[in-house]
Formats: C-alpha cells, structure tokens, sequence
C-alpha cells in the first residue's frame, strides 16, 4: 500500500494515483482492526510506504504503523520528491478521507 498522511486540501492540489488518503491525524483509527473506523486495506501481511508533504508527517507514521504491527517505511522527501523525479501525480480529483465533513 502507498498510503498519503497529508491533509485533505493537500491531497487535492496534488496525489500520486495509486495512493490511500489517510490523513495523519486519522492513522491509528484507520490502521486499528478494534476500531469503528478501521479500514480493510491494511494489511499486516503486506508492506505499506508513507509518505507525506516532505518526510516528516510520513517519518512519524511510519514508525507509528511498525509499532502497530505493520511492515512500514517512509518515501525520504515526500510528495516534493516524488513529483521532482516526474513520478506520476493526479491533480483534480477530490475525495473524502475519513473524519471529513465535505
């Protein structure tokens, strides 16, 4: 899983396409089976990369999810750095991560 911690109107200037939006502040709610608001796409079995604005937000995430028990690494200089190497970015299309009130 390519997870995106940033925050919503980060997302929306700006995503890689085969990203999960989970905003930071979200993580341990969405990555924890006991919870009402636990999302099926993680998957202790599978490797999940974080990745933030710049590192910094996804570094914490990061560490956050191995603590979790999930196998979790940070993209070093996030979404800036995947956008300099001219990865592929989608711009435009808006969605709603959980806890937003849209």
């Amino acid at each position: 899983m390519l997870l995106d911690v940033r925050e919503p109107e980060e997302w929306d200037a700006g995503h890689v396409a085969e990203a999960v939006h989970i905003p930071r502040g979200w993580l341990e709610l969405a990555a924890d089976p006991d919870t009402e608001h636990y999302d099926e796409r993680f998957d202790v079995e599978k490797p999940i990369v974080v990745h933030c604005a710049k590192g910094h937000r996804s570094s914490l995430a990061a560490v956050t999810l191995n603590e979790m028990g999930y196998q979790a690494a940070n993209v070093e200089g996030g979404f800036e750095a995947w956008e300099e190497a001219g990865l592929r970015v989608e711009r435009g299309v808006q969605t709603d991560p959980p806890g937003s009130r849209r």
